[in-house]
C-alpha cells in the first residue's frame, strides 16, 4: 500500500511539474473580439468606426515620413494595415519601403493579438511584466510629461541606482491571414532606453508551424526631436534575413541609433525607439489546428561584437551568450488556430 501511495505521489508531482512547464511554453488560449484586437493595436472604437464609415476618405493619421505622407493613404488602407497586425503607431512611422512590402496584401484577417507591458525597475534594473494601467499611472505620476524620457547612462555603467530611472517597453505580437499566414512582433520603448548598444529581438513559435525565412522583413526606427521638442526626423534601419533562425524562432541583432543625430546642420535628440519584424509561415501538418507565437526582446547593457545563441526554452525567452550584462524582457504571447 505504501509503494502504491509513493508511486501516486511521484506521478502527481511529475504531472504538476509538466503542467507548470506547459503553462510557460504555451500561450494561454484567449478569444478576443475584433474590437479588442484593434484596441490592443492602439486603435480606439471611435477610430475604427470612423475608418469603416469613411473608408474612401484620406486618413487623419499624422505620418512622420514626409515621402510616405505624400501617398495620402485612405482609411481603407489603414484598415488593411491594421488587419495585417500593424499597430497604429507603427503605421504612423511607416516609410515607402515598409509600404512596398505589404501594399499588395489584400483581404487580410486579423486572427489574434497579444501584448505585454514591461517595466524596467529603476533601482534594480529588473525587467518585470506589468500592465497598461500601471504604465498610465506612471505617466500620471510624472511631474512633467517631458520627464518620461529617461536620462541615458554612461556606456560603462550598469545603469543602476543613481544612474538609472524607471523604464517601459511595449511588446506586441500579431497573427494574421491573407493569402498566407503571417506573424508580426513589434517592440516600442515607451521611455528612452538607459543605454544604447546592440540589442536582439524576434519571434518564437511552436514547432508545428514553419516560418518562411525568405519572407522576413522589418525595421528599427528612432525618432528625433529638435530643441523645441518637435519631431524633426527619423533614422531607420531595415531588416531582411534574420541573424539567427532555427525551428522555433528567428531573431535580428541591431545597433541602437545614437542619442544625438545631426539633421540639417542642427543637433536633434532621440525621443523614441521601436521596431518590428514580419514573416510568413505555414502549418507543418494538415492535422495541426492550433499553435502559439511569442514576441521576444533582449536589451544589452554593454558593448559586444560576438555572435549569439538563442538559449532554451527557444520559443518563449531569448538569452544572449558572450555578454555579461543583458536583460530579457517578459515576452508577448499569443495563441491562434485555423
Amino acid at each position: 500500500m505504501f509503494k502504491i501511495k509513493k508511486i501516486i505521489t511521484v506521478l502527481t508531482i511529475t504531472l504538476l511539474i509538466l503542467s507548470s512547464f506547459g503553462q510557460v511554453i504555451f500561450a494561454e488560449e484567449k478569444k478576443l473580439s475584433k474590437s479588442e484586437m484593434y484596441e490592443l493595436l492602439g486603435f480606439s472604437k471611435e477610430d475604427i468606426k470612423e475608418i469603416k464609415e469613411k473608408h474612401h476618405e484620406n486618413s487623419k493619421i499624422h505620418f512622420k515620413d514626409k515621402d510616405f505622407a505624400k501617398l495620402k493613404l485612405k482609411n481603407n488602407d489603414i484598415l488593411q494595415l491594421a488587419n495585417l497586425g500593424f499597430t497604429k503607431k507603427r503605421i504612423a512611422s511607416f516609410t515607402l519601403t515598409d509600404w512596398e512590402n505589404v501594399k499588395d496584401r489584400k483581404n487580410a484577417e486579423l486572427i489574434n493579438v497579444g501584448v505585454t507591458y514591461v517595466k524596467v525597475d529603476g533601482e534594480t534594473g529588473e525587467y518585470i511584466e506589468s500592465t497598461k494601467e500601471a504604465y498610465e499611472e506612471y505617466l500620471i505620476n510624472q511631474v512633467e510629461v517631458n520627464e518620461v524620457s529617461a536620462s541615458l547612462c554612461d556606456p560603462d555603467t550598469t545603469c543602476s541606482g543613481e544612474n538609472s530611472s524607471e523604464g517601459w517597453i511595449l511588446l506586441t505580437v500579431s497573427v494574421t491571414h491573407s493569402s498566407k499566414y503571417s506573424i508580426i512582433t513589434d517592440f516600442e520603448w515607451l521611455t528612452m532606453p538607459t543605454d544604447r548598444h546592440t540589442d536582439v529581438f524576434g519571434t518564437g513559435h511552436k514547432e508545428n508551424v514553419i516560418v518562411e525565412y525568405s519572407t522576413t522583413f522589418g525595421s528599427y526606427q528612432t525618432n528625433y526631436k529638435d530643441t523645441y521638442g518637435n519631431h524633426a526626423t527619423s533614422k531607420t534601419t531595415y531588416f531582411g534575413a534574420a541573424d539567427r533562425s532555427d525551428g522555433v524562432g528567428y531573431y535580428h541583432k541591431f545597433n541602437m541609433h545614437p542619442e544625438w543625430y545631426q539633421y540639417n546642420g542642427n543637433w536633434t535628440q532621440a525621443y523614441s525607439d521601436s521596431g518590428y519584424t514580419f514573416a510568413d509561415f505555414y502549418w507543418q501538418n494538415t492535422y495541426d489546428t492550433a499553435s502559439s507565437a511569442y514576441g521576444n526582446y533582449t536589451h544589452v547593457s554593454t558593448s559586444w561584437e560576438y555572435g549569439f545563441e538563442v538559449a532554451y526554452p527557444y520559443s518563449v525567452a531569448l538569452a544572449i551568450n558572450n555578454t555579461t550584462k543583458d536583460n530579457t524582457a517578459p515576452n508577448a504571447a499569443v495563441s491562434f488556430s485555423r
